[in-house]
């Protein structure tokens, strides 16, 4: 695994804790000093608990009020490629940009929500395992 796909791994699970996913304790996650992430408007209360936890976090709700063409999602697809940030996004547009331009994302959309949150909490709570695999999981 490559040092990229290490630090991406290590924000998509503190990610995984704050959604709830994880029961961890904020003491038992210490988060890496060298990861710098950048949080997209639609996740900027996730951004906001990821300070809090001691990331290196650039919001763009804040960005936006100091530079103006970080109104553009091309724009903050660069930045985040040059800064060489982890971008955490639900925007759709955004999210299969990251992937089309090898731009380290997260992209939480309702799949992921789906496969990693939901299912697992269903089948805890139902004692059932899913009757099949969802088709983008394959």
């Amino acid at each position: 695994m490559c040092d990229m796909q290490e630090r991406t791994l290590a924000v998509e699970n503190q990610v995984r804790a704050i959604a709830g996913a994880n029961k961890l304790a904020a003491s038992d996650a210490l988060p890496p000093k060298n990861i710098r992430i950048i949080v997209d408007e639609n996740v900027d209360m996730m951004g906001i608990k990821l300070e809090s936890m001691g990331y290196n976090v650039e919001r763009i709700k804040v960005m936006r009020n100091s530079d103006q063409s970080m109104a553009h999602d091309f724009n903050i697809l660069v930045y985040a490629r040059d800064s060489a940030s982890i971008l955490i996004t639900k925007d759709r547009e955004v999210g299969k940009a990251c992937i089309g331009n090898n731009i380290d994302c997260i992209w939480i959309n309702d799949d992921v929500i789906l496969t990693d949150l939901v299912l697992p909490k269903l089948a805890k709570l139902g004692g059932l395992t899913p009757l099949k695999e969802p088709e983008h999981a394959k």
